[in-house]
């Protein structure tokens, strides 16, 4: 099931409401992504802005008083979004891709990159 903004995507888990949503973080000069895992609106493991183009996290939750192990991995990506696959205590919940939800902000760079390239250009 996908959630109508694009940005996010959302499963069920034992009964419950998984959300995957990423975002570019001021880490690294907005070029890379933060991913977020929620189960039930409550973030159980948040990367934080890992600068590897592929990669794996895990982290150990709690839910109704049971303990749970949640683990996401990514891979490389394409300006908007990327591919991930979440499990949770081993087993495969959700397998997709997520776009990216403040992307446009990565291009910062290449403005001024941009700019003197039509500068250099017009100018001679």
């Amino acid at each position: 099931m996908n959630d109508p903004r694009q940005d996010v995507a959302e499963a069920a888990w034992n009964g419950f409401a998984l959300r995957v949503s990423a975002r570019l973080v001021r880490r690294y000069a907005w070029q890379t992504a933060s991913i977020e895992l929620a189960i039930d609106d409550k973030v159980v493991l948040e990367t934080g802005g890992v600068p590897k183009f592929v990669g794996v996290m895990t982290q150990a939750f709690e839910v109704q008083g049971s303990r749970h192990v949640a683990k996401i991995q990514w891979g490389r990506g394409l300006l908007k979004s990327f591919p991930y696959q979440v499990s949770i205590d081993n087993v495969e919940v959700r397998r997709g891709r997520v776009e990216i939800g403040n992307w446009w902000v990565g291009l910062w760079p290449w403005i001024p990159f941009a700019a003197f390239v039509l500068w250099a250009s017009i100018g001679r």
